[in-house]
């Protein structure tokens, strides 16, 4: 039935994003040196950390509404408070610069953690966007554009690391472009 046929699509995308990180980690770990990794995991954790709070997980309420207009408006706010509360948190970067980050003990980020509000806009943006793939049942096309995407990224970070050598910033833009291409 079309349940089993889009749980297939969901485990088959799931296994594709797994699949490439088992093949090509390995090849991307001896590309970029281990404080890069650390940089980058820690950007990005401080962005997992603040998303929950900065989503207030509306898009989870997506897959009960019942119209239209209750769909595009948790929409629209999905959306939308994500992007209030990180401005708010990128000018509290601005301002407090080097004394906030060392008050919540992430010194090392300097100014890479502007980059936070950002991966959170586009984390939230990627989350509402699975949810509106559940809603409207397009799963084999998810399949197909993120099983791209996940390869794409990965070949991205060893076609540079290749050429320029690593850095933590490429990394980071790597899951930008992943995040931003959902």
């Amino acid at each position: 039935g079309s349940f089993a046929r889009n749980q297939s699509f969901v485990t088959a995308n799931s296994m594709v994003a797994i699949g490439a990180q088992l093949v090509f980690t390995p090849i991307i770990t001896r590309q970029y040196d281990p404080e890069a990794y650390g940089t980058m995991n820690a950007v990005l954790s401080l962005s997992a950390l603040v998303m929950p709070f900065f989503t207030l997980q509306y898009d989870r309420a997506l897959l009960m509404a019942r119209d239209e207009r209750d769909i595009q408006g948790l929409r629209a706010i999905s959306n939308i408070l994500p992007a209030v509360f990180s401005v708010l948190l990128f000018l509290a970067l601005l301002i407090g610069g080097d004394r906030l980050l060392t008050t919540v003990g992430l010194p090392a980020l300097g100014s890479l953690a502007l980059l936070v509000p950002g991966l959170v806009i586009l984390g939230a943006v990627t989350q509402t966007s699975q949810q509106m793939v559940a809603v409207r049942m397009r799963y084999k096309q998810s399949f197909i554009f993120g099983s791209i995407s996940s390869v794409g990224t990965k070949l991205t970070a060893i076609g540079y690391g290749l050429l320029f050598g690593g850095g933590a910033i490429i990394l980071i833009a790597v899951e930008v472009f992943l995040r931003g291409s959902h």
